[in-house]
């Protein structure tokens, strides 16, 4: 597990969030505000820390999706596809081989929007207002 003190960071949550998820079906920044998914995927990043499985995340995206943003649809295997992101992300944070094995890749959808975002040094931590 993360310790409550650990740090996310949101160009990188926030690329899982644009390219993986996006439940509005929103052209992403920066035709839309980059934040629009921030407040989901930190607490989504921060149940994988406390231990959720990834079907625990997906029920909560899911849920956000139909329930908080009224959408009649979530694509459940895209949301899986995020939550599973999401906590190999997280995850690799405890065993620091998610940097070390993985080499800056421009290319790669994720870590290219995590460039565009303003680079891989913003970070929030965990123990934010989140909830």
């Amino acid at each position: 597990m993360v310790s409550s003190r650990s740090t996310f960071s949101l160009p990188i949550l926030r690329a899982i969030g644009w390219t993986r998820w996006n439940p509005i079906g929103l052209d992403g920044p920066p035709d839309t505000p980059a934040d629009e998914y921030d407040e989901y995927l930190l607490s989504a990043a921060k149940q994988a820390a406390d231990g959720a499985t990834v079907d625990d995340m997906t029920d909560y995206l899911v849920a956000i999706a139909t329930e908080h943003m009224c959408l009649t649809h979530c694509d459940r295997e895209r949301t899986t596809r995020t939550a599973a992101e999401i906590k190999a992300y997280v995850d690799g944070l405890t065993s620091r081989r998610y940097a070390e094995t993985r080499s800056l890749d421009t290319h790669h959808p994720i870590e290219k929007a995590a460039c565009f975002q303003g680079g891989l040094g913003e970070v929030i931590g965990s123990d934010s207002s989140v909830g």
